[in-house]
């Protein structure tokens, strides 16, 4: 399988892909296939061609999920029936339906250039729209094949988009999943208590659509069991982030923990307090100077008495040099720095 396609590259998250060729972890039948499933770049024809070569080359697994026992190649079959058959009518020029872009979760799209709903004449695989030109930058969204009769449920067609080519990398109706949908694995991970991440992963919303959120948070806890062999249990990763709604820290579980990725960016604003909170939970700042960032940054405290820390506390707490220097004045006194 390896002198076929890269395993490792399935991953969706390069720090997981790195740490898991870093320590030579060889997957089986079972992970290789939900692997391909759930990657977000592939498109969907190089899967099918991937599935083919799981069936013709590797060896079957008997895998227990939702309490039953199954063969991981009869799921891998009747996910590829399932794949070229939503193909077939996704594409289709046949059918009296519209198509409609949404969830554009990227913003270098141009909304002006992305009406809500469009009309074609008539569809091909190969034909290319207009609309599609309009990206200027790799990113995601949906195309939806919405029926005119009511009666057959909607196709969601999930695109990724790469140096101007649009590629398709999965297809799905809201009341077919994937028979590899439900699978959950157990990888070794290299992510520790207080690792700030980012988690990106599908959700399914209020109204049964389907969407993908980003949320950037602090590792609390992940235990995973590699040598549990069932595959039907979500791994829920517990960890905080910074409300969207109120001036506090939340704490919950995010799952899909394989996608997780370290946050390699700038903090602003109040996410500057996850800064401080993994230099607190990896013991490299006090409690006091923790909850002193916590007022400033969440409760919007302008004083803070710089005094009795040392600059490079204040900046694992979160502080720039900047912020630091705005504190202090030549004659030592306090002075309030403008969030």
């Amino acid at each position: 399988m390896e002198n076929y396609f890269d395993v490792y590259s399935l991953l969706n998250s390069k720090d997981m892909e790195e740490y898991l060729r870093k320590i030579e972890y060889k997957f089986n039948t079972a992970e290789i296939a939900v692997l391909i499933y759930r990657n977000r770049k592939i498109d969907i024809n190089q899967k099918i061609e991937m599935y083919k070569e799981i069936v013709r080359s590797m060896p079957d697994m008997r895998i227990i999920n939702s309490c039953e026992e199954k063969s991981i190649k009869d799921l891998i079959i009747l996910e590829i029936k399932r794949i070229e058959e939503l193909k077939k009518k996704f594409f289709s020029s046949k059918d009296k339906a519209n198509y409609i872009i949404d969830d554009v979760l990227d913003s270098s799209y141009n909304p002006n250039c992305l009406p809500v709903e469009m009309k074609f004449g008539s569809w091909g695989e190969d034909a290319q729209l207009e609309i599609f030109r309009t990206i200027e930058s790799s990113g995601w969204y949906n195309l939806k094949k919405v029926f005119s009769n009511e009666i057959e449920d909607e196709i969601i067609g999930k695109y990724y988009v790469e140096n101007n080519e649009n590629i398709l990398v999965d297809l799905c109706t809201y009341s077919e999943p994937s028979s590899l949908s439900d699978f959950y694995l157990n990888l070794p991970h290299p992510f520790k208590k207080g690792d700030v991440l980012v988690c990106e992963a599908d959700f399914l919303n209020c109204n049964g659509e389907i969407y993908t959120a980003k949320q950037i948070i602090v590792l609390d806890s992940l235990n995973v069991n590699t040598e549990n062999n069932k595959y039907d249990e979500n791994i829920y990763a517990s960890a905080y982030f910074v409300s969207d709604t109120e001036a506090k820290l939340e704490h919950s579980t995010f799952g899909n923990y394989i996608d997780f990725k370290y946050y390699r960016g700038v903090y602003l604003g109040k996410n500057r307090l996850l800064k401080a909170l993994s230099s607190y939970l990896k013991d490299k700042i006090s409690l006091q100077l923790f909850l002193d960032a916590n007022n400033h940054y969440i409760f919007e405290e302008n004083i803070i008495d710089t005094f009795k820390y040392d600059r490079d506390d204040l900046k694992l707490a979160g502080f720039t040099e900047d912020d630091i220097d705005r504190y202090n004045d030549i004659n030592g006194e306090y002075v309030k720095f403008k969030m």
